[in-house]
């Protein structure tokens, strides 16, 4: 947390949040890089269920890039 408010500002570093998203968001700056496993991209572009892995301090964060999805044939179900 402390991380966090050493970066906060009161304003979003994005253009054009959606109304419901900034509603009760906390901004800072985009300087930290964490680690997010999800199962899908939403139509919209967002990542669908979350879940926080941690914060990564081996990328820094003006070097990310949105992954592309894995293909679903890189992992064929196993014969039994």
């Amino acid at each position: 947390m402390a991380s966090l408010q050493r970066i906060g500002r009161e304003t979003p570093p994005f253009v054009a949040v959606p109304r419901p998203d900034a509603k009760d968001a906390n901004w800072t700056e985009p300087k930290l890089v964490c680690e997010v496993e999800f199962s899908t991209w939403t139509r919209d572009g967002r990542v669908r269920h979350p879940t926080f892995k941690g914060l990564r301090e081996d990328k820094p964060a003006q070097e990310l890039r949105r992954e592309a999805p894995k293909s679903r044939g890189s992992n064929p179900p196993v014969a039994g």
